[in-house]
Order: structure tokens, then C-alpha cells, then sequence
């Protein structure tokens, strides 16, 4: 029996309890320690999730009993903590963004390919099936050479999203870096590397010292025009639409939240159209 991989959590932010959950649900994994920079409140979490807390970020780096660590604290310490744990030599799962600063990001990128550690950053929008079916019939060539991609994101984020922990989402937590960065992700995994990005962005509220609105354009070489439009509202629902025009025809792809969830997916080209749709559950 291959033995389970003994995970860490560094951070006990909002998205914390997510990863204890995921962690929990793998057979093939286990979370036993938590770190924060507040003890009393590791102590917390430890208790409440049969864990067991760490006082200093070291003990958990000198714990041979850990083999990966989680990094879920606010983005501006993201790589503090990965960079210690790969020279540790502990895999590290770490949240989105890898970090706020870009030459941070290449720095880490460089040093962690010397290293046979495991590092990645989250990036669950990869296993949805309905993007996953879009992707599969975009590259199989099912509807031809990519023209034109739209993608429009509409999230709910109330005032007290922006005040909450450290109070970071407000301050420079912008659209594009936290909600719009996993469907930024979804179009590097298809098209690959961009070769001109431009865009505008700004902020609706008073209260933010970043933008809760932006429009990005970005063109692949070898792939689409990417329209990209991101919008943060203080509203009870979220809305997210992926539309994709290729020679043949058009895909598509959506979701909205709004208490329930649906899901479909609509294929459609000269050959054939596909539809599928997941009902809500009942409450």
C-alpha cells in the first residue's frame, strides 16, 4: 500500500477551510499540522480539525514527517513561506497568485526548477468538465482554427468580502489577480504563451484601493483574440461566460451561481451540436 502524503497548512485564511476539506476527502493524503503568525489562533484550527499546531513556521520545515506544505496566506507572503519550504525540500501546493510581485515570481520559478520538489500553484478551474469538453473539442480540431475568444466574469463580492482577515482584498486584491486569474490560467493552458496583452481597469468603490472592474485584450500567436472582461458586484449571484468563435463554429461555455448552481456546456458547429445541462439540485 503506497503510503499517504503528509501535508501542512501554512495560513488560516478564508480559503483554509477548502483545503482542509480537499485534503480530507484524498485518500491519499493527509493533513496534520497547521501553522499561522497567530498561535492561539493555530491552536483554534487545530482543535477544531484534529491538527496538530505549529509555534514557529520552522518546526514545520524540520519536520521530516511532513512531506508537502499548503500555502494559503494573503498573496504578499505566498513565496516568503515557498521559498524556505523548497530549500526544505518539501513539495508546496501553493494558493493564487504565486505572489504580487513579478520579478518575486520569475526569481522562485528559476530557483524551484533546480529542485526536485513538486511546486504548483492552485489552478482547479483545469478540472471542470464543462471547460475541459471545450478544450478537448478545440483541440481535436473539432471546430477549427480559433478566431475570437470572449470571456466575461461577473462575481459577487459584498463589503464585508473586502474586510475580512487583514482586510489585503481591498487593498490590493484586484479582479484580475483574484477572481479573473483562473480564467487568465485556463487561456495560457490552451493557447500558451500570449504575444501582446493590453487593457484597462479601475475601481467602482470609494473604499477600494484596487480596481473591482477591468477589461483585458490579449492576443496568442498561434490562437485567438482574447476579449476579457472582469466585474466585481455586490450582488447575489455570480456569472461566468466563455465564448469561443472558430472557423467551423462556436463553443461555449458558462456557469452561474445564485444560491444553486447549474452548469451546461453548448457545442456547436457545421457538423454537429451537442448540448448539455446539469439541473440544479433540489434543496
Amino acid at each position: 500500500m503506497t503510503a499517504k502524503i503528509r501535508f501542512a497548512l501554512v495560513g488560516t485564511s478564508g480559503i483554509a477551510h477548502a483545503h482542509i476539506a480537499a485534503v480530507k476527502k484524498n485518500h491519499h493524503a493527509e493533513l496534520i499540522s497547521i501553522y499561522s503568525r497567530s498561535y492561539d489562533r493555530a491552536k483554534h484550527w487545530a482543535d477544531r480539525y484534529g491538527l496538530r499546531p505549529a509555534q514557529h513556521f520552522e518546526d514545520i520545515l524540520t519536520d521530516r514527517s511532513i512531506d508537502a506544505i499548503i500555502v494559503a496566506t494573503e498573496p504578499a507572503r505566498h513565496l516568503d513561506y515557498a521559498f524556505l519550504a523548497l530549500e526544505a525540500g518539501k513539495h508546496i501546493l501553493i494558493e493564487k497568485p504565486i505572489d504580487l510581485n513579478l520579478e518575486k515570481a520569475i526569481s522562485f520559478l528559476q530557483q524551484a526548477r533546480d529542485y526536485k520538489n513538486i511546486v504548483t500553484v492552485v489552478s482547479q478551474q483545469r478540472f471542470d468538465p464543462g471547460f475541459i469538453a471545450l478544450r478537448n473539442n478545440l483541440l481535436n480540431g473539432a471546430v477549427g482554427r480559433p478566431i475570437l475568444a470572449s470571456l466575461e466574469l461577473y462575481w459577487n463580492r459584498t463589503a464585508h468580502y473586502y474586510q475580512e482577515g487583514t482586510k489585503w482584498r481591498g487593498q490590493y486584491g484586484s479582479v484580475l489577480l483574484n477572481q479573473g486569474i483562473h480564467w487568465i490560467d485556463l487561456a495560457l493552458w490552451t493557447f500558451g504563451n500570449p504575444h501582446r496583452v493590453g487593457g484597462f481597469s479601475k475601481s467602482t468603490r470609494k473604499e477600494l484601493l484596487c480596481s473591482d472592474t477591468a477589461i483585458a485584450c490579449i492576443e496568442f500567436p498561434n490562437g485567438p483574440l482574447l476579449y476579457r472582461l472582469a466585474r466585481r458586484l455586490p450582488l447575489g449571484i455570480c456569472i461566468l461566460r466563455i465564448l469561443l468563435n472558430a472557423w467551423k463554429g462556436l463553443m461555449t461555455t458558462g456557469r452561474m451561481i445564485a444560491g444553486r448552481v447549474t452548469l451546461m456546456w453548448i457545442l456547436s458547429s457545421r457538423r454537429n451540436m451537442t448540448r448539455r445541462c446539469r439541473q440544479p439540485a433540489s434543496t
